[in-house]
């Protein structure tokens, strides 16, 4: 069976294009296979459905697959982790949405911002830009690409330096050194437009170019949605990552594609950043997937344990140890 994770890798390699929510088809010069054309720009012809036009001559429909819509992948990956939170998709943007109110109006922590959208339902969406109308935490901005690191962060969020915040360290790295080592190994990060836009899936009706989906839940419930990555992967090890960094790059840049040099196709769990403790619940846990990776998911739902073994995912009647 060709799915649409299918559809968008072939496109991927044929057009250098991965829209999504549009009528996939693979199309052949009246049946020639050696002229045939992965596209989304064709019409059916109203008399015989198994030919279409396109680009100017008459082909052959092998096979067509419409894609899920952003709200529905993020229905499905609620269903799948039976999760209380709404999931979230992360764009960018050149313009700003109706409605929508920047993350500092929730907090000058981007990632507290982000999680409140989530798990409050009457929160409106959040934006994030090089240019805030109040106080936003600079270390959110570097990783979000809108602004470079301080050069004294690297002894801040280690050991501590009397030249820097009066020698005020976190403790979270182990030198200096480490830090800038683990900055080069990043490499640049690149916001995805003016506007970094982050709104539950179920706002979302065209898609206007989502990176990612962003999901809460708690320990059983990302197990589970772990699991369903694993579903239909090939590797074992390389698709499920538990990476440092702040909050907010577990949440938004990693999976978005924002880091330069962060293995693409990769699912990020999180987070793993300590100073966010205070507000993040404790038996909860973030899981951060780029979006054609959540489309595979959404695909794999029905055929997963998930739904053919509820039970097995979450049991009804547990046994203590």
């Amino acid at each position: 069976m060709v799915t649409s994770s299918d559809v968008l890798r072939h496109a991927g390699q044929s057009l250098g294009c991965e829209s999504e929510n549009h009528h996939w088809a693979k199309i052949s010069d009246y049946g020639n296979s050696s002229k045939q054309c992965y596209t989304r720009h064709w019409i059916p012809d109203r008399k015989n459905k198994q030919f279409a036009y396109y680009d100017g001559v008459v082909g052959v429909i092998e096979w067509a697959v419409v894609l899920l819509p952003i709200s529905e992948i993020g229905a499905r990956l609620g269903l799948a982790g039976r999760l209380k939170g709404r999931p979230l998709c992360v764009y960018g943007s050149t313009a700003l949405p109706d409605g929508i109110i920047p993350s500092t109006s929730i907090s000058t922590c981007v990632a507290k911002a982000i999680m409140t959208v989530a798990l409050r339902a009457e929160s409106p969406s959040i934006y994030v830009a090089a240019e805030m109308p109040e106080t936003c935490c600079p270390g959110g901005l570097a990783h979000l690409g809108f602004m470079k690191f301080n050069p004294g962060i690297k002894y801040f969020v280690s050991t501590g330096s009397k030249n820097f915040r009066d020698g005020e360290a976190e403790f979270l790295r182990a030198s200096p050194e480490l830090v800038e080592e683990n900055w080069r190994l990043m490499g640049k990060i690149t916001p995805p437009g003016k506007f970094i836009i982050i709104r539950p899936c179920a706002d979302v009706t065209d898609d206007p170019g989502v990176r990612s989906i962003l999901c809460f839940g708690g320990a059983e419930q990302i197990r589970n949605m772990v699991a369903l990555v694993h579903f239909s992967a090939r590797s074992p090890f390389r698709e499920v990552l538990v990476p440092q960094g702040a909050a907010c790059a577990s949440f938004v840049s990693y999976a978005a594609g924002m880091i330069e040099k962060a293995p693409v196709d990769t699912v990020f769990v999180g987070p793993c950043d300590p100073t966010g403790n205070i507000w993040f619940p404790q038996d909860y846990l973030s899981i951060a997937i780029p979006v054609n990776m959540a489309r595979r998911m959404a695909d794999d739902l029905e055929s997963s344990f998930i739904i053919r073994r509820p039970n097995v995912a979450y049991p009804e009647q547990r046994v203590e140890v």
